[in-house]
């Protein structure tokens, strides 16, 4: 339950920040982002979605980051605190023309170095494996969310772990 709803103003008179707390200070919003910020120009510079202090967003980036063109040069998605998604990349940067500058592969908070690269065939997913073992239970987790893999070759790649 929302109990403090703060709002800031350029000396413009324009809105700055608007910020959602619990009766206990937490930043906390269950439908909408708990933190905006605003350009001086009245546009939105970033929309931060936390539950009970906390980055989580389930069906959207619980972090957007905007140019004051209005473009987003950023987007990170959460669950509970924890940088995570299993259908794209949970962090990904833009260059101000609204393409994409780079995109990481993040699960559990841990980030899959070079993993967009390998997710483009079932031979790359198990090469990748290979070269770094110590992600084996993330890429179980985005190969089944996202049926990358058979249910054969998913039992193969957990079988892998048991021999590197």
């Amino acid at each position: 339950m929302i109990t403090k709803i703060e709002k800031k103003y350029f000396q413009n008179g324009k809105l700055w920040t608007e910020t959602y707390r619990l009766k206990n200070e937490k930043l906390h919003r269950l439908d909408g982002p708990a933190f905006i910020e605003y350009y001086e120009s009245g546009k939105v510079r970033q929309k931060e979605y936390l539950v009970e202090n906390e980055y989580h967003r389930l069906d959207g980036p619980a972090y957007v980051e905007y140019y004051e063109s209005g473009e987003i040069s950023e987007k990170q998605y959460y669950i509970y605190g924890e940088l995570h998604r299993l259908d794209g990349p949970a962090e990904i940067l833009y260059n101000e023309n609204g393409t994409i500058e780079s995109e990481t592969f993040i699960v559990n908070n841990i980030c899959l170095i070079e993993f967009k690269y390998y997710c483009t065939s079932k031979e790359n997913i198990f090469e990748y494996v290979q070269k770094y073992p110590e992600y084996i239970k993330e890429i179980e987790l985005l190969a089944r969310h996202n049926h990358w893999l058979s249910e054969k070759e998913l039992e193969l790649l957990v079988c892998i772990d048991m021999f590197i």
